[in-house]
């Protein structure tokens, strides 16, 4: 197998541990689970890496400390000539909120009106841009759930617009790198759902990086779980992974082949088959 995709822009990703031959990624609709340090960050980065230099586009949502992976971003901007189409907001700086947020009130209520911040993200996908944001993280857990609500309202709206023009001829990518903000998860993945339908209705591609494989990614095409995996976690993913079994890997040994991956080991799951695949080491960028 050296696609789990037939026709959709590819990203490269892995290789065949039999016959050594490279293994790709469809860019629309795939979920990486795995715990911390299993190179969940690296994969995004490599992805939207690999979309700037062939000319497209990217936003990736990052809770992370801003000003380091800011400067990994960069870097490959540089490497691709393409540094003026980079674009970064910092939502855990307070004049990042005001200068995009203006505090309302609606029916007497407080409301975030993000005008400006829908503005942004439609320029970035009108003009295949670049963007990184940094959730917020840092704010009282109140603020940080509004604002993230507000974020990624706007960004479904954003997505909604670009399928009615049709515009999604050049790759482009949204990359959510373990974006659930300090407040309940179950809150967080209402504020998630909407993105992965709208995503797909707008032709772009879409990547989310999860530690825990909860019910968001069901709705993913694609799911890759690195290694290793905690036994905590083996019967979570055992079951979002049991309807992919295959003659190769058959639903009772999915346990023991979760429990025997190690670093740079991946299991990739699709509608129909399961293949275990080695991640190759890259140079961080």
């Amino acid at each position: 197998m050296t696609s789990f995709s037939n026709n959709e822009p590819n990203f490269d990703f892995a290789r065949d541990p039999v016959t050594g031959s490279p293994v790709t990624l469809p860019s629309r609709g795939v979920a990486l689970i795995g715990g911390s340090a299993t190179g969940k960050s690296v994969l995004i980065r490599r992805f939207a890496r690999q979309n700037a230099l062939d000319g497209g586009g990217f936003i990736v949502f990052d809770p992370n400390a801003y000003a380091d992976t800011r400067e990994r971003y960069l870097r490959f901007m540089r490497e691709a000539g393409r540094e003026r189409e980079f674009s970064s907001i910092d939502f855990n700086s307070r004049e990042a909120v005001q200068e995009v947020f203006e505090n309302t009130e609606r029916d007497g209520f407080p409301f975030l009106n993000s005008v400006k911040l829908q503005v942004r993200l439609r320029e970035i996908l009108k003009h295949n841009s670049c963007m990184l944001v940094c959730l917020p993280a840092v704010h009282p857990p109140a603020l940080n759930q509004a604002l993230c609500g507000v974020i990624f309202d706007d960004l479904a709206v954003s997505l909604k617009e670009r399928a009615a023009l049709g515009e999604n001829d050049v790759p482009f990518f949204f990359g959510l790198d373990d974006p659930f903000p300090p407040y309940a998860a179950k809150y967080a993945a209402e504020d998630l759902g909407k993105i992965p339908a709208a995503a797909e209705e707008a032709g772009i591609g879409l990547v989310l990086a999860s530690q825990a494989a909860d019910r968001l990614t069901e709705s993913f095409r694609t799911t890759v779980v690195l290694g290793p995996v905690r036994d905590r976690d083996i019967d979570d993913v055992w079951a979002l992974l049991a309807h992919s079994a295959d003659d190769a890997i058959a639903a009772c040994d999915i346990p023991n082949v979760l429990r025997s991956l190690k670093l740079r080991e991946a299991l990739v799951a699709d509608a129909h088959s399961l293949t275990r695949v080695g991640v190759p080491v890259w140079t961080p960028n």
